[in-house]
């Protein structure tokens, strides 16, 4: 049975916000779902990695809500936090920088808290329905050059099966 829809905070433009404690909640719940549903321990722990940097983010930005505005300046901090003096997190060893498929990982994993949210009566509606998803870069494999190529031929020639080895390079290319 669904929860009756908590009270909701406003943000400067009128859009609604979960509180920082009803999302506390929420997370909490979502994550005893999860282990009641059985979800792979990788899930899980992804689950609680995400969420309880959400929450460090919202606490630490002193942030009493969490809408649109607090989840693009979340997925901004997952980009920038390393730069940072703290680390990210509050982390000095997080000082390196995170990918566009992190960010793409962590935005679908707060997808789905609010769906479950929104199944259990915690928010009427996401606040990621009005955000597009981050871009996530596919990562462009560069193709050898017909100079590494011959190399790689050539050098087989100084191997003990150096007709086995060549059609390996050949299969492989």
């Amino acid at each position: 049975m669904a929860r009756k829809p908590l009270p909701v905070a406003k943000t400067a433009t009128g859009e609604e916000d979960i509180s920082g404690a009803d999302l506390a909640l929420g997370v909490a719940d979502w994550l005893a779902d999860g282990k009641y549903r059985d979800c792979t321990p990788a899930t899980l722990q992804k689950r609680t990695i995400i969420t309880r940097n959400l929450l460090w983010f919202l606490t630490d930005q002193k942030n009493t809500g969490c809408g649109v505005a607090e989840l693009k300046a979340f997925i901004t901090y997952l980009r920038t936090g390393h730069d940072d003096p703290r680390g990210r997190w509050g982390n000095p060893h997080n000082n390196r920088p995170t990918g566009r498929s992190t960010a793409a990982t962590y935005y679908a994993t707060i997808k789905t808290l609010f769906r479950y949210l929104i199944e259990e009566g915690y928010v009427e509606t996401s606040p990621l329905e009005r955000m597009e998803k981050p871009r996530e870069s596919k990562h462009q494999v560069q193709p050898f050059a017909i100079s590494e190529v011959d190399s790689m031929i050539e050098q087989t020639k100084k191997t003990d099966h150096p007709k086995r080895n060549k059609a390996i390079i050949m299969l492989l290319l």
